[in-house]
């Protein structure tokens, strides 16, 4: 099946000593690996016997344990990526025929993503390499307009604008504003000042400014778009 790339980093799995793996996989192997402490009769006639049994029940468990091993590693190998699925990761491919694998992209954020993959073929000494990449893209979303003029503002008096903030991307769209602790920042109130924006929604915010300071100001109010690349 398909290999990632951190082949060589694969490690096994903690392993049972024989020990251990004899007491747990004697009942299963039909080996009985316990003597009768009532029982003392025949113990020297039989002891070349029970020499050979256990050897045979040591020897079957060393063949257990070396194929859990093997087995292990082989799960270690199959490919695994946090922003691509392969299935089927493994399988048989008859002579003239073909199978379908499907590839699929799911990113965890808005970035470029590439990874080799590379499938193990019976009886052939190189593998066969593929290039899966693609472009993550985030929730984009976009106000009606960057820059509010206010202009002259009598003290106390109250402003209200409209704003409209649009989910231009293919996905929904987790926003909210950072607040601010400047001066002015604290004059202003936006309503709703977080939300969600599904496909394509339009949500009007209402900016209201009164302030009961004089003075020149210039405010930059930043907004978070949750997975967007800014």
């Amino acid at each position: 099946g398909p290999g990632g790339d951190d082949h060589t980093d694969a490690q096994v799995g903690e392993s049972m000593d024989l020990a251990e793996m004899t007491t747990l996989d004697a009942q299963a192997l039909g080996v009985n690996l316990q003597a009768d402490p009532e029982d003392d009769s025949d113990l020297e006639g039989d002891s070349d016997d029970e020499d050979h049994v256990l050897n045979h029940a040591r020897l079957r468990l060393t063949r257990t344990h070396r194929k859990r091993q093997q087995s292990i590693l082989l799960n270690q190998l199959l490919f695994e990526h946090e922003a691509f699925s392969v299935s089927p990761l493994e399988g048989v491919v008859w002579p003239g025929a073909s199978v379908e694998v499907m590839v699929t992209f799911h990113p965890k954020g808005p970035l470029n993503y590439e990874v080799f993959a590379h499938c193990e073929i019976s009886g052939k000494v190189d593998r066969v390499p593929l290039l899966i990449r693609g472009p993550g893209l985030g929730p984009k979303a976009v106000f009606s307009f960057d820059i509010l003029d206010i202009g002259d503002s009598f003290i106390n008096s109250v402003h209200q604008y409209k704003v409209e903030l649009y989910n231009r991307g293919d996905i929904e769209a987790e926003f909210r504003l950072v607040p601010s602790d400047s001066v002015f920042a604290q004059k202003f109130k936006f309503e709703p000042d977080c939300g969600v924006l599904t496909y394509r929604q339009v949500q009007t915010i209402m900016v209201t400014f009164s302030s009961d300071v004089l003075g020149d100001f210039a405010e930059s109010f930043k907004w978070q778009i949750t997975g967007g690349a800014e």
